[in-house]
């Protein structure tokens, strides 16, 4: 897959870790990959949604207020 992501199997590949305190400061979550020819737009808001979904249905119990507190 290296081709795919740097012209033709040149330039540079990092593997970034961050302890969970950064993940959790700066609310940073993994997203799905979808390989396509055409520019890719990353919606935060499409992000923040299925974030909020998810925890909603790990929390059916819990207020909106609280799963935007958590």
């Amino acid at each position: 897959m290296w081709a795919y992501y740097c012209d033709n199997s040149k330039g540079f590949c990092f593997e970034l870790e961050w302890p969970d305190t950064v993940l959790g400061r700066y609310q940073i979550a993994p997203v799905g990959v979808l390989y396509s020819s055409e520019t890719r737009v990353h919606n935060h808001a499409d992000i923040f949604d299925s974030l909020i979904r998810e925890e909603a249905a790990l929390h059916p119990e819990w207020s909106m207020s609280r799963i935007l507190e958590e």
